[in-house]
């Protein structure tokens, strides 16, 4: 039993028991002679005999240079999807209780290293070599149960880790077994070279740093000196970089990305924030996942798509971990103390004593005021879909806002089969019947809260127009339109430091053609288009824009003071025939409130030739003008 080398390229010999001969008959039946290609990339000869006896055979698989290449292309476009792989290792297998995520220089190869270090178990021998640097592992349902972890397919890590950075650095230390293991994966040979991608391990003994036996040192010799050519990790460094991190008889993982890869989105470091930033490269705007577009507005940004910090807070369903991104810890808040009014709803119907599945429902203000709402898909403990609406059937960008539907999704497992598979990225389910019919569950779900909602709002909206009809004194202008309308005072408040508008949410416009039923797109635009509030006769009020507080004297006073004035103006000797002109631009002036005088054009001219008449030597038209000039 051994590893053959075919043609240079990296291939694997497996060697099959025949200790049960009703199994190999079955195989026998199954799979003939023959060649399968997979995606064109690599190949596969299985041979079985068809002898009664079924021989010891080989499996040889033959992995082209491009492997790595094609590994990172069929992960999710999302970069910080590749990233969640990592840290879902920490939280399904290691038991790891903290998560630091952290970034450093490499002073030799000029760059930026990510590093993902936990506090777990740390990996044995065994594990290193089958599970995380070997390709693929046979899905065993009967193995599984409720609370197994979200990986099922044995790929996850090289698939997240190379969609992240071209260069994988793997230290893990088992106190309990005295050992360490250094592993690399890096594809840099083939993206600068086109040759065959790195991709190879060693477990030393702790703390002696050295091959359990001849055979394992010459090992790790080959190892180290592809990571000291690759990474930033040299022999020497090995030994500290352990001690630092796990250091008293701890153990635990450190992933380090190096080498950071770039396509549509591109990572940045944000120091002031303590956090990690995914802009769009061509426009260097937050990113934002596709799945977004056609149902948010192009200025509405959802934090988890380009917020690392953001998308950790929201990550898993039940949060254990302590993780800190550039050394400030993540709040991470459980659902049930963000959501108000919230419902719970049965998905799925259980039986044969099994729980089935429900949805949490509910409304977050803030969400609300940001225009961001969805449905919050988790299956084993971990964000699958984060903001979903399309699926579901949200295909509008005017509704929904604020509402959050939360759903944990149950996979095949020895007790119970769902029909509920995670796709290898992890980043969305299967697209089984049972899921389709979950999302359409949903969709009736979240459509009939949002109904009783605009009930609630409807009545709400009634109440609220009740109480301001008794209590009409304040007023505040649209920085759009430039309409006044009628508000409580607490809108007042809202606006006072900022603009105000027709749409506004708290507008009571907005309110009452929401509260009708009309589509939040179409009512932002048809709020402005609504008439403007009229002021009764017998009312005294205060006019406000959003950032000035002025009163509004009685347009009554100003009329009767413009009446007098032009009385007194009869017997006034006018020269320049200046007052007739006058007199009727204070008679426009006196139609319009007092605040939007100020921006009248007019304005100045008059106020200067009242200036000239309280100069005059005629009395009753100086005592006139006075009362004019100090009413304008």
């Amino acid at each position: 039993e051994e590893d053959i080398s075919l043609d240079g390229n990296y291939s694997v010999s497996v060697i099959e028991s025949n200790s049960e001969k009703e199994e190999s008959a079955h195989k026998r039946m199954k799979i003939e002679e023959e060649d399968i290609s997979l995606d064109g990339n690599y190949s596969a000869s299985l041979i079985e005999s068809t002898s009664p006896i079924i021989p010891t055979t080989d499996t040889f698989v033959r992995i082209n240079k491009n492997f790595l290449e094609m590994q990172q292309e069929r992960h999710s476009q999302w970069l910080f999807g590749g990233l969640a792989e990592l840290i879902h290792n920490s939280y399904d297998h290691g038991n790891a209780t903290e998560v630091q995520i952290k970034v450093f220089y490499d002073d030799f190869h000029k760059e930026q290293v990510l590093e993902i270090c936990d506090n777990g178990n740390g990996m044995p021998e065994d594990v290193v070599s089958t599970q995380l640097f070997s390709f693929g592992k046979e899905y065993d349902r009967s193995q599984r149960t409720e609370n197994s972890g979200i990986g099922q397919y044995g790929i996850g890590f090289k698939q997240g880790s190379i969609r992240v950075a071209s260069t994988v650095v793997v230290i893990t230390k088992q106190a309990l077994a005295g050992t360490v293991s250094v592993g690399i994966i890096c594809n840099r040979p083939y993206e600068e070279y086109e040759q065959m991608f790195v991709f190879n391990h060693a477990t030393l003994t702790y703390p002696g740093y050295r091959g359990k036996d001849a055979q394992e040192q010459i090992n790790y010799d080959n190892v180290a000196e592809l990571v000291q050519k690759w990474s930033f990790l040299t022999r020497e460094r090995l030994a500290s970089i352990v001690e630092e991190r796990w250091g008293d008889g701890k153990s635990g993982t450190a992933i380090f990305l190096q080498h950071w890869r770039e396509g549509s989105d591109k990572l940045v470091i944000d120091k002031e924030s303590h956090d990690l930033k995914l802009i769009d490269k061509l426009t260097d705007n937050p990113f934002r996942q596709s799945s977004r577009n056609g149902n948010v507005e192009e200025d509405n940004e959802v934090g988890m798509d380009c917020s690392l910090r953001e998308y950790i807070s929201l990550m898993f369903y039940t949060p254990t971990m302590n993780i800190s991104v550039l050394g400030k810890k993540v709040k991470c808040v459980k659902w049930e103390s963000k959501m108000e009014n919230v419902k719970s709803q049965i998905v799925v119907k259980g039986k044969n004593n099994m729980r089935g599945i429900t949805v949490s429902i509910g409304t977050i203000p803030s969400y609300a005021d940001k225009k961001i709402g969805g449905v919050m898909i988790y299956s084993s403990g971990c964000l699958i879909r984060g903001f979903e609406r399309q699926s579901i059937g949200i295909n509008s960008c005017a509704r929904g806002w604020g509402i959050i539907a939360i759903v944990h999704l149950p996979t095949d497992n020895k007790d119970k089969i769902w029909g509920l598979k995670p796709q290898q990225h992890k980043q969305d389910m299967k697209p089984t019947t049972e899921y389709q019919n979950i999302l359409k569950s949903m969709k009736r779900i979240f459509e009939q809260y949002e109904e009783r909602g605009d009930q609630i709002r409807l009545m709400q909206t009634l109440q609220d127009d009740k109480e301001l009809s008794s209590t009409r004194t304040e007023w505040i202008r649209c920085d759009q339109c430039n309409k006044w309308r009628v508000v409580s005072k607490k809108v007042i408040q809202n606006h006072i430091a900022g603009a105000f508008y027709c749409h506004s949410e708290d507008s009571p416009v907005m309110k009452r053609l929401l509260a009708e039923g009309i589509p939040m797109e179409l009512a932002r635009n048809k709020a402005h288009e609504e008439p403007e509030d009229r002021e009764q006769d017998d009312e005294v009020v205060t006019r406000l824009t959003a950032s000035d507080e002025v009163p509004l004297a009685d347009n009554r006073d100003l009329k009767q003071a413009i009446a007098s004035l032009k009385v007194a103006a009869s017997t006034f000797e006018d020269k320049k025939k200046r007052l007739p002109k006058m007199l009727k631009m204070l008679e426009e002036l006196s139609k319009i409130p007092k605040i939007e005088r100020q921006d009248n054009s007019d304005l100045e001219n008059v106020m200067n030739l009242l200036e000239k008449l309280l100069k005059s030597q005629h009395n009753s038209v100086k005592e006139a003008a006075e009362v004019v000039y100090n009413l304008l």
